[in-house]
């Protein structure tokens, strides 16, 4: 009996060694290359299985062979382990990239009370002098992206909670978008309208959905009091502001400013310089070309792929930042936590770093003696302070 996959199971398992091999003697990243040629295992598999057809049928015309699940598996799990063992750091950037995705999943809950959608609202912005989208909102959460459109559009849903059906009906159809625009500021201004109830004003919300087109790189000003903000694939600088609720912000090719009293912070793909400030939340930034300024009084920070200067302060929680090429000074600031660093091979820098209390580790020849770990890394070209109350480690990327 033939066992199809033996083959391509063992054509793996060599490539996988020889390319750990090569990255060990040479230096070399080899076998990053199965980030982009890991198809190739199912055209081998699949070829394999055409020849196995053809040849493996005994005289009586009987099929002599079968798919050997146990080995291919055993195959793909043993070179993913390789994989993650050679290179951690890539296997970091791949859990990033997930948990980007899905870390405010428990923020975007669906939202307790009767939803009423209203009726989407179009702006024709043809002919119009428009440089900024101004959008306020005071209880509800706003979603802004680009699209394939030619005109803004709003879809507006309102949600009441607490009260009866008829109560709830009546005070959603009194609720309201407004749309206005200021020629004298080159302004368009969406502003949600809810209702109001005596009793209890947030018992009425309205959840904005807004779509610009694709081709313009107008400014965005988003301000919210309570409520998300979630904002993808724009061209201009956004300034973002909630006192209440988290902010997700995504594939800008401006400069971004994003500030929250109560919630966390997640940034990702930023084309220029980004601050990111919150009085009590966790803050994760990810594929920065700019400098990175990070501010928490009460939560962790992680920073990945951040290319140029990076500042980050938390008065109780851990920092960990991790860049492929340090291009600017960084400045970390831990009062209350644990400090990791992963430098490239190639960094130049010059490290200089102190904790009160807690170990201090590194994978570099640099001193660490009394509580500080000093040193330089290349031609020390860019500062790395450091200064934490936990552990500190100093590692390779």
């Amino acid at each position: 009996m033939i066992k199809v996959g033996r083959i391509t199971a063992a054509l793996l398992i060599i490539a996988v060694g020889v390319m750990v091999l090569v990255d060990q003697l040479f230096g070399l990243r080899s076998i990053r290359l199965l980030l982009v040629w890991w198809p190739c295992i199912f055209v081998l598999w699949g070829l394999e299985m055409v020849v196995s057809a053809k040849r493996g049928r005994s005289p009586d015309g009987k099929r002599s062979w079968k798919i050997d699940w146990l080995g291919m598996f055993a195959a793909i799990f043993l070179s993913v382990s390789v994989f993650m063992i050679a290179q951690p750091y890539l296997f970091r950037d791949w859990v990033r990239s997930i948990q980007f995705d899905f870390s405010m999943m428990k923020e975007m809950k669906l939202a307790e009370g009767m939803k009423f959608k209203q009726s989407a609202l179009n702006y024709s912005i043809e002919g119009r002098s428009i440089r900024e989208l101004a959008v306020r909102n005071r209880y509800g959460n706003v979603s802004i992206r680009s699209g394939n459109v030619t005109d803004v559009e709003v879809e507006p849903t309102v949600i009441v909670s607490s009260l009866s059906k008829e109560e709830a009906e009546r005070l959603a159809d009194r609720s309201r978008v407004d749309i206005a625009e200021s020629a004298a500021e080159h302004q368009v201004r969406i502003e949600g309208a809810p209702a109001r109830y005596a009793a209890n004003e947030q018992l009425i919300r309205i959840d904005l959905s807004i779509t610009v087109p694709d081709k313009v790189a107008w400014n965005l000003d988003v301000q919210l009091d309570d409520g998300l903000i979630d904002i993808r694939e724009l061209r201009g600088a956004i300034a973002a502001e909630t006192k209440s609720g988290s902010i997700q912000i995504a594939n800008i090719d401006n400069s971004v400013q994003a500030r929250t009293w109560d919630g966390d912070i997640v940034v990702k793909g930023i084309g220029q310089d980004l601050n990111a400030d919150t009085a009590r939340g966790d803050i994760i930034i990810h594929d920065i070309e700019g400098d990175v300024t990070a501010n928490t009084k009460s939560g962790d920070i992680d920073i990945s792929r951040a290319v140029r200067a990076v500042q980050a302060e938390t008065l109780s929680g851990d920092v960990l930042v991790e860049s492929e090429v340090v291009g600017g000074h960084w400045k970390l600031l831990s009062l209350a936590g644990d400090m990791t660093i992963h430098l490239p091979d190639d960094a130049d820098a010059t490290v200089s770093g102190r904790n009160t209390f807690g170990d201090i580790t590194s994978d570099y020849p640099l001193d660490i003696a009394d509580n500080r770990i000093e040193g330089t890394l290349g031609s020390g070209r860019h500062d790395i302070a450091l200064q934490t109350n936990g552990d500190l480690h100093v590692l390779r990327r």
